[in-house]
């Protein structure tokens, strides 16, 4: 339909070399800019039990941000999993203070208080602590819950 118009055709071609060129400028102008805003850093995802990617805003700073993946596997892998004891019930754990752990996170955690008898709320790191941790009120009051005295908490065989 454009043929009539070969002076048009030219400048339609014209005015779509600009607009790829603006935009290449612009892709540029705001790449720059964003990457002076946000920063690329890592986190120690609880939940996957891994390091992540994502991009750092310069707010508020936070423990748990590494500016790279080696750095943040060095400091969270070797304490995320906790070592379990095939030979005790799940019972002598009750006994055990609450520990933070190795990591720079804060998460609300309930934890067995032998002298006190009751489940209290704690903070924990993300990874390492103890087996005296746990989600929700009520998953320790029904671990822990039950234990009467340190004779209660027996060693399996």
């Amino acid at each position: 339909m454009l043929a009539p118009y070969p002076g048009l055709q030219i400048l339609l071609r014209i005015i779509k070399n600009e607009i790829v060129m603006l935009r290449k400028f612009l892709y540029s102008i705001f790449s720059d800019l964003i990457h002076k805003i946000l920063l690329f850093r890592y986190y120690w995802d609880i939940h996957g039990q891994s390091c992540k990617p994502f991009y750092y805003g310069n707010c508020k700073d936070s423990y748990n941000m590494y500016t790279s993946l080696p750095s943040c596997r060095d400091n969270c892998e070797d304490y995320a999993h906790v070592p379990t004891f095939k030979n005790l019930t799940e019972k002598i754990f009750c006994l055990l203070q609450p520990e933070f752990g190795n990591c720079n996170s804060y998460y609300p955690r309930w934890y067995f208080d032998i002298n006190e008898m009751q489940c209290k709320g704690f903070s924990f790191s993300g990874c390492g602590g103890n087996h005296n941790r746990f989600d929700s009120f009520t998953d320790c009051a029904h671990a822990c819950g039950d234990v009467v005295s340190h004779k209660n908490l027996t060693v399996s065989k």
